[in-house]
């Protein structure tokens, strides 16, 4: 069977809204869906600023990683040189792939690695623990 390879499919990601869109069509994300399901309402008692400043941590530990596999940059984190650790050994094949129905979904990937000529893995990064945030009321 021949090496299949990732393509660019189109969709244009503007990140600082965090929207998908294929032309003029808005496409929907799926993790907000996916996030709603899993999360529900566990962290409805939890202030607003707690929850903002986790998100920006996150999204600073995901641009360092991109800025690693991407740029060869590493910023002397310990959640890069973590990463740079787990993925020891690993092919990553690209970060932020698109993937979409085309249609009325679209997610970046967080990392895609090839695992074969015709397989590949996909991984997600995560900054937050299982346990629930405490209640700040």
């Amino acid at each position: 069977m021949a090496r299949i390879e990732l393509i660019n499919n189109g969709i244009l990601f503007k990140e600082e809204e965090h929207e998908y869109w294929l032309g003029n069509k808005q496409l929907f994300g799926i993790t907000q869906a996916i996030q709603k399901q899993v999360a529900g309402q566990e962290y409805d008692n939890c202030p607003e600023y707690l929850i903002k400043r986790a998100g920006e941590y996150g999204s600073g530990v995901h641009k360092s990683i991109e800025r690693l596999i991407n740029e060869f940059e590493h910023d002397g984190t310990l959640e890069v040189e973590d990463f740079r650790k787990l993925t020891k050994g690993m092919n990553i094949e690209s970060c932020e792939y698109n993937v979409s129905d085309m249609e009325h979904w679209s997610s970046n990937i967080d990392l895609v690695t090839r695992l074969s000529d015709t397989e590949f893995g996909l991984c997600d990064i995560k900054t937050y623990s299982n346990a629930k945030l405490p209640n700040h009321n």
